[in-house]
């Protein structure tokens, strides 16, 4: 127990001051994201900073549903305590990124053994893709260590799971689709009640706030209102014929019927408007639709992560993930189809499920770190031992 206790106290020192370091070299600590009034980062932080003062879940002066509520209210609580101060924000995703590590050694030593955990926590503490998400203003900083907790939870204390996992839907709402995943592993497991009252609890925590956006829209809106955007971006000609955007997305500013989506009269009508536009593309070419889906998946396993810069940013992004990537095909070759492996493979399949119906994005893998560290550890463990048997 104490052995543990170190390991996880070193692992946090080591990953917490990694995180540190990219991110004096990245970014001014003092100040806030920079970018466009509709990036992800500035809208996340704009929102905050309304929250914090009293103004409420606005953005552009008026209130909205486009983002999820998580991110915000959590740096927004930041604010609202200490002060509209951006360094406590880089210093809070530094710490939520530490968690997340420690979270891969439980997941890891808690399903399978010791040293697969171990080793899926220090491989965490380097993984490039998670220590760039603290630089930046994003949703994934809070949603990766929910996440993680759940996971942990699920064969523990599946109710806190449940919580965990309804918090990590309002943080990014695509993990909706992981409710019933968990909820069905419950039932293969016999867990009969746990099943029924794992939906439940999952499904209540966004009811507040499914309640909130009604009355704020007058139109149900269970989350977000930012679904078509996604959907109708990865569902078009485009993303089928320009090689460039196989599998990929594209701003809906940039695809046809755009006088359509800006006739609309609100973000809730807009949203929708956006749906429709990506469900008559998928109605109307099924055989384009179908042929999508693998590249959705590949560009989702394959495709670099997130990183900005020029040639030197992709090299790196190389040299940090194909290693990364060896090791979690390597896992492959000692797939656990025990009750406890399916907690994982029921949240990559939650990830493609996903991919599929939107696109290939490197965020909705990478936003799976802690379990995508302890498939790279069983990678380590294949690799080793026929390094070995072969010398």
């Amino acid at each position: 127990m104490r052995s543990s206790l170190n390991y996880m106290i070193r692992l946090a020192a080591v990953a917490f001051a990694i995180r540190i370091a990219l991110i004096v070299v990245l970014r001014d600590p003092f100040a806030g994201p920079t970018g466009g009034p509709t990036g992800d980062a500035f809208e996340f932080d704009s929102i905050a900073q309304n929250i914090a003062t009293g103004v409420g879940f606005f953005n552009h002066g008026r209130p909205t549903s486009f983002r999820a509520p998580g991110y915000p209210f959590l740096i927004g609580l930041v604010y609202f305590l200490f002060g509209i101060y951006p360094l406590l924000v880089y210093l809070l995703n530094a710490a939520l990124g530490a968690a997340s590590c420690i979270l891969a050694y439980l997941i890891g030593r808690d399903l399978f053994d010791e040293c697969t955990g171990q080793r899926a926590g220090w491989l965490g503490a380097f993984f490039l893709p998670h220590i760039w998400f603290a630089t930046m203003f994003h949703s994934e900083n809070l949603f990766i260590p929910l996440l993680g907790m759940a996971t942990w939870l699920l064969s523990r204390w599946p109710m806190l799971s449940a919580v965990n996992l309804g918090l990590a839907v309002l943080t990014r709402p695509f993990a909706i689709v992981l409710i019933p995943l968990w909820a069905l592993w419950h039932l293969a497991n016999r867990r009969y009640r746990a099943a029924m009252a794992f939906g439940m609890i999952a499904g209540l925590c966004i009811v507040p706030w499914t309640v909130r956006n009604f009355i704020v829209h007058g139109k149900p809106v269970l989350i977000a209102t930012n679904g078509g955007s996604t959907f109708y971006g990865g569902n078009n000609d485009r993303v089928i014929h320009e090689w460039r955007l196989w599998g990929g997305w594209i701003s809906t500013t940039e695809l046809p019927f755009r006088d359509l989506i800006d006739a609309t009269p609100d973000e809730v009508a807009h949203d929708r408007m956006e749906w429709k536009l990506g469900t008559d593309w998928v109605i109307a070419n099924p055989v384009k639709a179908v042929l999508s889906v693998p590249f959705k998946l590949a560009r989702l396993l394959f495709w670099l992560p997130d990183f900005e810069g020029g040639r030197i940013a992709l090299l790196i992004r190389i040299v940090t993930w194909v290693p990364y990537l060896v090791l979690i095909l390597a896992s492959l070759r000692r797939v656990d189809f025990r009750a406890v492996g399916w907690i994982l493979h029921m949240a990559m399949i939650a990830t493609a499920i996903t991919a599929v119906v939107f696109w290939g994005s490197p965020r909705f893998r990478d936003a799976n770190a802690p379990l995508l560290m302890v498939y790279a550890s069983m990678g380590w463990s294949v690799l080793f031992r026929e390094t070995v048997r072969n010398s």
